[in-house]
């Protein structure tokens, strides 16, 4: 069992550290997971192959990190959450070489599936050991850090992913991470020891677990397998996704220890704002994986050039976010949201006019 004793936070100066080190990590989570979009058409150039092939280089981060974060989550209970951070540390920088060094594209898509797996250990856990390292009354400030890391990251992934694979090559994207990988578990296996209570067994709903990962797999194929119009593999594949949704769902309410409380799903302030950011979500990463393509192959920039333009964006976003804070603090115009997704909806169909 967990106790329910709150552990003391580390002093302020290790507390920095562990700090630092956690948002770094963060920050090579974002940067790799955004990356590749830059490198993308070079990728699918140098290994001559077609852009529904080298999609599965992004397809396969994504899946396997969406799958395994709450597995993690809960796995962390027993093994510890700096012991899980470390080793998901270990397994993200040595995958990373791995990724640089691949001579084919099934190489390179595997080892990104293994570089996503170490990614959700380390990245699982992140926001726990921020929260946990703090004393109330700075923790809502400290998790504040966590959005600044990300924005950070958003910001830099254009410009870094462009430059990259200009002048050094597609691999240096994956290379960069291992002396950063280096020289953050040095310190991490010195400065990161934090009380931690763990529990003498892992509480996992396994079968809830299992169906989850089926159902994150079968909705990425399902939606790969769209391309190819609605053949019977296609719609075999949409059966499976929804017969492991319903299994999931009727596993979770009758879980003791579900690794989804189903019960958040009635609150609509909860839902609706969820909706909006898996649209938003949907709509970036359309017009961040087709734009390279298009600026690239048909207009002739190069991919610093490409890095450049998408770097508009986070730019914006990276000012955007506050102010709309600051409105919603001051007038607390409850259509906030709703206006956002109006605004997006409409650039995104002037982008789609306007090339």
């Amino acid at each position: 069992m967990i106790s329910s004793k709150r552990p003391t936070p580390p002093p302020v100066q290790d507390r920095r550290v562990i700090m630092l080190l956690i948002l770094t990590g963060i920050l090579m989570f974002v940067l790799d997971g955004s990356v590749v979009n830059i490198a993308l058409p070079s990728i699918t150039r140098y290994f001559n192959s077609d852009m529904a092939q080298s999609q599965w280089v992004i397809t396969s981060y994504l899946l396997t990190t969406t799958s395994l974060l709450m597995i993690f989550g809960k796995v962390s209970e027993y093994t510890g959450r700096i012991r899980l951070f470390i080793a998901g540390f270990v397994i993200f920088t040595l995958s990373s070489l791995a990724c640089g060094l691949s001579t084919s594209l099934a190489m390179l898509v595997l080892f990104r599936g293994v570089q996503a797996v170490g990614a959700a250990m380390a990245f699982s856990i992140s926001a726990a050991v921020i929260f946990e390292i703090y004393p109330p009354g700075e923790q809502g400030r400290a998790m504040g850090y966590i959005g600044t890391t990300v924005s950070i990251g958003s910001i830099a992934v254009p410009m870094l992913g462009g430059y990259l694979v200009d002048f050094f090559g597609w691999q240096y994207i994956f290379l960069i991470n291992l002396p950063i990988g280096i020289v953050l578990l040095a310190f991490a296996a010195r400065h990161m020891r934090i009380e931690e209570t763990r529990s003498e067994y892992i509480q996992m709903d396994w079968i809830g677990a299992v169906f989850m990962i089926l159902f994150v797999a079968s909705l990425m194929l399902f939606l790969t397998e769209l391309t190819n119009g609605l053949v019977f593999s296609t719609i075999a594949i949409a059966l499976v996704c929804l017969a492991s949704l319903l299994v999931f769902i009727i596993n979770e309410s009758r879980h003791r220890t579900p690794l989804l409380d189903l019960s958040i799903c009635k609150e609509k302030k909860f839902v609706l704002p969820i909706i909006s950011v898996t649209l938003l979500i949907i709509s970036s990463f359309a017009l961040f994986i087709l734009g390279p393509f298009y600026f690239q192959g048909v207009m002739g920039y190069t991919p610093s050039m490409v890095g450049t333009v998408f770097l508009i964006v986070p730019a914006i976003m990276t000012f955007g976010s506050p102010l709309g804070g600051w409105i919603y603090n001051k007038y607390h115009y409850k259509y906030n949201s709703a206006n956002g997704m109006l605004i997006v909806a409409a650039s995104l169909i002037l982008a789609c006019y306007g090339t």
